[in-house]
């Protein structure tokens, strides 16, 4: 009974399906009592619309000093997504 910190990458995300394993495994360490931490990254792999991949085929199209907040938006996408479904 500890606190157990989770990543999971974008391929473990890209769909509804691979996120309900996820779940289990998170509603797991729960029922064993556990503090959990969740870090995700952005779903999927280039051409998923908030792949990183994909964010970063965008990026010549954006000033230099907005770059970073653009690909920050895949990460953000997933967590609004994992943290409501």
């Amino acid at each position: 009974m500890g606190i157990v910190v989770c990543k999971f990458g974008g391929t473990s995300l890209a769909n509804a399906s691979l996120r309900s394993k996820i779940y289990d495994y998170i509603e797991s360490l729960l029922l064993q009592k556990h503090k959990v931490v969740m870090i995700v990254s952005a779903f999927g792999r280039l051409p998923d619309p908030y792949a990183t991949d994909t964010l970063v085929s965008y990026s010549s199209y954006l000033p230099p000093m907005y770059v970073d907040r653009m690909l920050a938006l895949g990460e953000q996408f997933s967590t609004l997504v994992v943290s409501n479904e």
